[in-house]
């Protein structure tokens, strides 16, 4: 992570404020995403580009505009968009987090839970409403692998 740099960040968050959110969300936090939250809580990425780990929808490449960050604001608040997309609306497949955001109004998550634990996902909103089984809840159709790992996914930022 040595090459990213991180800007416009929100006051650092404590591990007793990622308690509170875990438990007022009903979830754990994958622990690299948690330590990032501790440290940079938040904020634009420099370098900024990211790759799908293999070509699965309709855009190769994408862009972290702003990571989610723990504070007490709508704007880039990750408590709100976990609320907005599971919540208020079941949006996206139930094991995942919004962790960040593009341009666009896509979403860059993670997997909290389930086979995916851990894996870094782009949620695509174009292909929200196709996106839905039989019963329609929504599955993985339009969300496209970008790394394995939070580290790797933060290392290969371009």
């Amino acid at each position: 992570m040595a090459n990213v740099k991180i800007y416009d960040a929100k006051q650092p968050t404590t591990d007793d404020a990622l308690d509170a959110l875990e438990n007022r969300l009903g979830i754990k936090l994958v622990s690299q995403h948690r330590a990032w939250l501790l440290q940079h809580n938040g904020g634009r990425p420099s370098p900024s580009t990211f790759q799908q780990k293999r070509r699965s929808g309709a855009y190769s490449d994408g862009v972290v505009a702003w990571f989610l960050a723990v504070h007490n604001r709508p704007e880039s608040n990750l408590e709100w968009r976990f609320c907005d997309f599971h919540k208020h609306a079941q949006r996206m497949p139930s094991d995942l987090m919004p962790i960040a955001s593009d341009p666009f109004g896509n979403y860059i998550c993670v997997a909290f839970a389930g086979p995916n634990h851990g894996k870094i996902y782009f949620w695509d909103h174009e292909h929200e409403l196709q996106a839905r089984d039989s019963k329609g809840e929504p599955t993985y159709q339009n969300c496209h692998l970008v790394a394995d790992d939070f580290d790797t996914f933060i290392r290969d930022l371009r």
